[in-house]
């Protein structure tokens, strides 16, 4: 059996696809046969859009996303959870050049593989977030759960998650970021 090359391995399960703001991320994913999935669109299928604009992470708000019935919904307790899952996961992109669902999912019953689309406005959004959590990690809605060290570590990870992604910012050979606008 082929081992994968799964990149982000080092973070995935730890703070980050370990919670139950990943479970339902992973439910998005599984929902439908989308292959291509532009960031903006997540963003938008989640109500996360006024926290984009403010430029907030900090705060959650009405995160959530409804199954294709438009009833039932799936909700986010922590905006940032979702944010950095997000963050990881396009970084995965970025380097494999595709996301398969059983990497980050093993229980999954899909298959699936999928990309992440970005533009130049949501790295820097990204980049923004992970800035923010990393000088103000105890200040997130997220802190009030979890303990201080953890919150510190978490953000000690997403340096290096900000570092490994600066590798990708400038290379224009990958089809999924929407080089027109980067």
């Amino acid at each position: 059996m082929k081992k994968s090359n799964f990149f982000i391995d080092k973070w995935w399960w730890n703070y980050f696809g370990g919670t139950d703001d990943s479970i339902t991320l992973m439910d998005y994913f599984q929902k439908d046969d989308i292959k291509d999935y532009p960031l903006s669109k997540i963003f938008d299928d989640f109500n996360l859009q006024s926290q984009i604009d403010f430029g907030n992470a900090r705060d959650t708000k009405d995160i959530r996303f409804f199954d294709d019935d438009n009833i039932h919904y799936h909700h986010i307790i922590f905006a940032i959870d979702l944010i950095t899952n997000l963050i990881v996961i396009t970084l995965e992109s970025l380097h494999n050049k595709v996301v398969n669902i059983k990497d980050l999912h093993s229980c999954s019953k899909s298959n699936k593989i999928f990309t992440i689309i970005i533009t130049s406005k949501e790295w820097d959004y990204m980049m923004f977030v992970l800035d923010d959590f990393i000088e103000n990690a105890i200040k997130y809605d997220l802190a009030e759960l979890c303990p201080k060290e953890d919150m510190i570590e978490m953000s000690e990870h997403c340096k290096e998650i900000k570092e490994e992604l600066k590798k990708y910012r400038n290379i224009k050979q990958y089809p999924f970021i929407n080089d027109d606008k980067l």
